[in-house]
């Protein structure tokens, strides 16, 4: 009947002024499955509206998904190396990354050279050279170019997860490089001239790993360590 309409209505109507009348004033539960369906730079708005808000986007997981959809997945394995367990951390490390992109792409960064570090080992670059020259003779000039160029050995440079020091191969021997001043901590000779390029150095923790031509080896990296693999 309309008297038993009214009533609903007025109770509805009852139920929705005893309810949140704001945003923020939404359950938790509620407030983070709303942020799921915002992109980045929404759900960074929102950490800058209230406390309540700033805990529960902050803390959103979909920060781990856009660190992994936007600079790589290897981040994930990154993050486990590191052992940061707190609940903001992804919020972080998105923040840390698209800061740095912007100085490299901005060129707002200190370029420095190091004359200490080592040349490229000239048996390596050889080896490279002569691996291309070994190609048929039938390729173009231009080509045969461009391979020898993919051939010449470069070197490989990783950064330390501390980001305190990193590691520079020259074909043979790895030195550990103090970043703020350029200072030679350690060189590793490897024992071995590397045949082919590409990076083979990886970092955990206070680990460094080195792919030989036949083997991996693993080395404490702090100058106090001792040398032996």
């Amino acid at each position: 009947s309309a008297s038993a309409a009214r009533g609903c209505a007025a109770g509805g109507a009852g139920a929705l002024a005893d309810g949140p009348q704001t945003f923020c004033e939404l359950r938790t539960d509620v407030l983070a499955l709303v942020m799921s369906y915002v992109h980045a730079p929404a759900l960074s708005t929102c950490c800058a509206l209230s406390r309540h808000l700033h805990n529960v986007c902050a803390a959103h997981e979909h920060w781990h998904w856009f660190v992994m959809q936007y600079f790589g997945v290897y981040y994930d394995d990154y993050m486990r190396s590191v052992e940061v367990f707190d609940e903001f951390r992804w919020r972080r490390l998105f923040i840390y990354i698209r800061k740095v992109h912007h100085n490299v792409d901005c060129k707002q960064g200190v370029p420095r050279t190091s004359p200490q570090l080592l040349r490229i080992c000239s048996t390596a670059t050889t080896l490279g050279v002569r691996e291309d020259a070994e190609e048929p003779a039938s390729s173009s000039s231009g080509s045969g170019v461009s391979r020898r160029r993919r051939g010449r050995y470069r070197g490989s440079l990783e950064l330390a997860d501390s980001c305190n020091v990193f590691f520079w191969e020259n074909g043979r021997v790895v030195q550990v490089v103090q970043v703020n001043d350029g200072r030679v901590l350690r060189e590793i000779d490897t024992g071995q001239t590397f045949r082919r390029y590409f990076h083979r150095l990886a970092n955990v923790r206070d680990r460094l790993f080195v792919c030989l031509n036949d083997c991996i080896k693993v080395w404490q990296y702090a100058p106090e360590d001792a040398h032996k693999p």
